[in-house]
C-alpha cells in the first residue's frame, strides 16, 4: 500500500501557499525506491500537455515508513475545468519493487471558486443590412 496525506484537510490551495504532506507506506519487503511528484495536465480537444514541477525520491530502509514533504506550490497555470480543454493538478506516489502507485487531485486558483470555462451566447442582436433607423 502507498498513498499521500496532506497536512491541510482541504484540497484547494492558492499559488505560491506550503503544501504539506507525508508519503506512507507498507509493503512486505522494502521497495527499492519511493518518488513523489506535482504536476499539472491539460485534459480536452486536440493535444495534451503537462509538466513535472516538483519531485522527490528516495531509497526507503524499511518495507513501512512514512517521508515528510514541504513544497511551495507554483505560480501557475491555475486550475481550470471547461468543455473545450480543463487544467488539473496532480500528486502522484509510485513506488519500484514492489510497482505501486496512488494519485491525489489537487486545484491550485488565487479564486475562491473553481474557474469553469462555459459557453456563453452572444448577447447581441444582428441588424438587417440595408434597414434604416427610424426617427
Amino acid at each position: 500500500m502507498i498513498r499521500i496525506e496532506l497536512k491541510s484537510e482541504k484540497n484547494r490551495f492558492s499559488p505560491g501557499d506550503t503544501l504539506e504532506g507525508e508519503a506512507v507506506w507498507d509493503f512486505p519487503a522494502t521497495p527499492k525506491l519511493i518518488a513523489i511528484s506535482l504536476e499539472w495536465e491539460t485534459q480536452g480537444k486536440g493535444d495534451t500537455n503537462g509538466e513535472v514541477c516538483i519531485e522527490q525520491s528516495w531509497a526507503p530502509q524499511s518495507p513501512s515508513g512514512r517521508e515528510a514533504f514541504r513544497w511551495t506550490l507554483p505560480e501557475g497555470p491555475i486550475s481550470l475545468s471547461g468543455k473545450l480543454f480543463s487544467v488539473h493538478w496532480i500528486m502522484r506516489i509510485w513506488s519500484v519493487n514492489p510497482d505501486q502507485e496512488a494519485e491525489m487531485k489537487i486545484v491550485i486558483s488565487h479564486l475562491t471558486t473553481p474557474v469553469i470555462n462555459r459557453r456563453v451566447d452572444s448577447l447581441l442582436v444582428p441588424i438587417a443590412f440595408g434597414a434604416t433607423k427610424s426617427s
